[in-house]
């Protein structure tokens, strides 16, 4: 396993920022598995750092076919609705201790909207969920998270 410190160096390096300044970190919440262990990796992450804590869910854009028979506004209420119910659970915990977040609800590929918010909130952290131990998740196929750590090109210590 490598050195908190190190892990946290190599990845500004990736994204060109610098570690000291970076005191953000990117929590990706994909579903409703992650409100069991996210809230409380929160609050450790505040209480270990103060850094700002984003909480983000990514929804999947419509197809045209759907699209098509909706106009744009309702369609970006439905993704704020649905990303807000999934969001919920997790930031009640750290509410109640008293840990701010800034909770977002992206709209598009869930890898390329997490490395976009990553780079665009120069995140000097990100808090991913353990990968599952079948086959498909030790070859890297099974997740977002394991494509999230390829496409940002370094090893995070898993979901903590």
């Amino acid at each position: 396993m490598k050195d908190e410190r190190l892990a946290r160096f190599e990845f500004t390096t990736v994204l060109g920022l610098d570690a000291m300044l970076a005191k953000s970190i990117a929590v990706p919440i994909l579903d409703s598995e992650d409100a069991l262990w996210a809230p409380e990796r929160v609050i450790e992450a505040y209480r270990r750092t103060e850094a700002r804590i984003y909480l983000i869910n990514v929804q999947p854009a419509y197809s045209s076919h759907i699209s098509r028979f909706f106009s744009a506004k309702d369609l970006e209420q439905f993704h704020l609705e649905n990303g807000r119910q999934i969001l919920a659970p997790v930031g009640r915990r750290p509410d109640r201790a008293g840990v701010p977040h800034w909770d977002h609800v992206l709209i598009g590929r869930k890898l390329e909207q997490i490395v976009q918010f990553i780079e665009a909130h120069h995140c000097g952290e990100l808090v991913l969920r353990d990968e599952p131990k079948s086959l498909l998740g030790r070859l890297g196929l099974a997740s977002v998270n394991t494509q999230t750590r390829r496409a940002l090109k370094t090893q995070f210590r898993q979901g903590w």
